[in-house]
């Protein structure tokens, strides 16, 4: 299936985002805790997808897409948003619809079992 670059400042998230898609036959092929690194690295593995926070230390996830779809046009981007409830929603929505491929809000929960 995919090649994916996962990049989020939280190792939590990171993990269960390498574990679902590791578990839909995808390849993790490598991992950013931050924009800057997110770039480097995308340069370096030229993956498939890049699954990618929007709130992040150095460089945010925005300006992160923004500069791999201009080293690369045709990069496919997911961003996760911290907070489909966050008052700045409307705004986020907006950055992130012009900088991604897709975009998905980040689960509020996870359930116990």
């Amino acid at each position: 299936m995919g090649r994916i670059l996962i990049v989020d400042d939280t190792m939590f998230m990171r993990t269960l985002l390498k574990n679902i898609l590791f578990s839909g036959g995808h390849d993790i092929v490598g991992e950013a805790a931050d924009g800057a690194e997110a770039l480097a690295r995308y340069q370096e593995l030229k993956p498939d997808l890049v699954t990618m926070d929007v709130v992040m230390p150095k460089v945010n996830g925005i300006e992160a897409l923004k500069a791999i779809k201009a080293a690369d046009p045709a990069a496919k981007s997911s961003c996760v948003r911290r907070s489909a409830r966050s008052r700045w929603s409307n705004l986020l929505s907006r950055a992130v619809r012009e900088a991604t491929s897709s975009n998905r809000s980040r689960p509020q929960r996870f359930s116990k079992k």
